[in-house]
């Protein structure tokens, strides 16, 4: 199986706190682990962005965005 073939099992949910029984969201079934690794790289980029804006800006609505 090579890397292109290999898909995500679809089976982590996210959750927003203690006691929360709705998943936030999840990972999808099917999809290709190199995409699935690529936006989760992308989406850490842009956390990283603002969590360095609202530092050096301090602007707490960028620091809580980025969270």
């Amino acid at each position: 199986m090579t890397d292109e073939t290999k898909t995500t099992p679809g089976v982590t949910y996210f959750f927003q706190g203690e006691g929360q029984t709705h998943p936030l969201f999840r990972i999808a079934e099917g999809i290709p682990c190199r995409s699935a690794r690529e936006q989760a790289s992308e989406l850490m980029g842009y956390a990283r962005d603002l969590s360095l804006t609202g530092l050096m800006d301090g602007d707490q609505q960028m620091m809580w965005a980025s969270h």
